[in-house]
């Protein structure tokens, strides 16, 4: 009991400041004071870390100049990319919906007389985000919006690997429908590029985000949901789920611990998922909630959960230790609903990386060793415990006696040691959904 409440702390002591110190934006923005009469306007004289220079630690770099004068808002990102660049205003910090800025360069090597001049052409688009995917012009929505990007503000260039686009447009915007005037108050700023292609429809490969005043150009003290939410969900369900279901298939022969130990787990589990759920859905009003199988998937399982923990007091509430056969209402019902939950939860752990674009094999291939190594163990205790196998009572005896032995610990050894390892997997996972 011990070792297991040890375990579980310093997983949520190392996960807990793993969310505290990724949710600094992986990204470098410099602003302007804002509007008042004695500064009607400013130059975008800053300086300071910058992406072509070697010891540049930003991804992106996004400078602006708000003209109160002229009411306009002038716009230069620079990325490490040679694809597209965007940045987008919205209420919330999710992709949609949003008012987006895309923008990119285009390098031709083949003009001039003599073939050997090299143009860039630069393009600059005003986007809306419909859904989770590619978003379009806002001339080609229906109804059409109109393109808010003033006339003759585009420019840029691709130099060494760096890709620079600058932009106007109004403070205060006459497309009500999917531009978005700029608030003094604070508001998401997100970016996203892709590091080699000019496609606007292909998916970004690096992106993140911020909410910040425009005008005093200080970002809010904010924690990333998303990240919160990813994090606590493999908390839940790649590592306390597993150890819930172990506790209460092989260690009931602690006594009455074996329960109150699974009962507590699965308190922690639907609070925890309970505070994800309801956190990754704040951050998904005002847009289309539940359009991805990983959304219908994470409702399912919220849902279910709820039920699950219902039949679980149930079925402590009716036990009767005379009784001759296990009912399979609550009882049995409990134990498939508690197995199919399991399954549900890693299944949709590989569709939640999914969902974020991980693309890094690595992840894939660390969660997966988790889950098989669960039931991988949990499968070999079944077999060697089976009623059916010869020598089985011998094995179950063995197993009861081991697990009332304060010398071994067999039982905290046995499912400690793979712990440990899922441990460092979910560390690792979260680092990669960070990155």
């Amino acid at each position: 009991i011990f070792l297991y409440m040890s375990i579980s702390f310093f997983v949520s002591l190392f996960l807990l400041s793993t969310i505290i110190l990724a949710s600094s934006p992986n990204v470098i923005i410099y602003a302007h004071p804002g509007c008042t009469q004695d500064t009607p306007s400013f130059s975008n004289s800053y300086s300071g870390d910058d992406p072509d220079s070697p010891h540049s630690s930003g991804e992106i770099l996004i400078s602006w100049t708000i003209d109160c004068v002229k009411a306009t808002f002038n716009v230069t990102m620079r990325a490490r990319a040679t694809g597209w660049v965007a940045m987008a205003i919205g209420d919330s910090g999710s992709m949609y919906p949003s008012d987006i800025t895309m923008g990119w360069v285009t390098v031709n090597h083949d003009g001039g007389d003599n073939h050997n001049e090299t143009y860039q052409t630069v393009t600059v688009r005003d986007k809306f985000a419909t859904a989770n995917k590619a978003p379009k012009d806002d001339t080609q929505l229906d109804p059409p919006g109109t393109d808010d990007i003033l006339p003759g503000s585009v420019s840029g260039s691709e130099i060494d690997g760096v890709t620079i686009i600058s932009f106007s447009r109004q403070l205060v915007s006459n497309d009500v429908l999917y531009d978005r005037s700029l608030p003094p108050t604070e508001v998401h700023l997100l970016w996203a590029f892709n590091s080699a292609s000019d496609d606007p429809t292909e998916q970004h490969t690096s992106h993140g985000g911020v909410l910040i005043n425009f005008y005093s150009g200080r970002p809010a003290l904010q924690v990333d949901i998303r990240l919160m939410h990813g994090l606590i969900m493999l908390l839940m369900w790649g590592l306390l789920v597993p150890q819930a279901t172990f506790i209460a298939a092989y260690m009931k022969a602690i006594g009455h611990w074996w329960y109150r130990l699974h009962l507590g787990i699965q308190v922690i589990v639907i609070l925890g998922t309970s505070l994800a759920f309801f956190s990754i859905v704040s951050v998904m009003m005002g847009g289309r909630q539940f359009h991805s199988v990983h959304h219908l998937f994470g409702l399912f399982i919220f849902i279910l959960v709820l039920i699950q923990g219902f039949l679980g007091w149930l079925a402590n509430r009716r036990w009767d230790p005379s009784r001759t056969k296990v009912p399979v209402f609550p009882d049995q019902l409990h134990w498939w609903l508690g197995r199919t939950l399991e399954l549900s939860g890693y299944i949709n752990i590989f569709l939640g990386f999914n969902q974020i674009g991980i693309k890094q094999a690595s992840v894939y291939v660390l969660m997966a060793l988790w889950v098989l190594l669960t039931y991988v163990v949990s499968g070999a205790l079944r077999w060697f415990t089976n009623p059916l196998r010869a020598g089985s009572a011998q094995t179950y005896e063995w197993l009861t006696t081991q697990s009332r032995t304060s010398k071994t610990r067999f039982i905290a050894i046995l499912f400690g040691a793979p712990c440990g390892l899922g441990v460092n997997i979910i560390s690792i996972c979260a680092n990669h959904v960070r990155e």
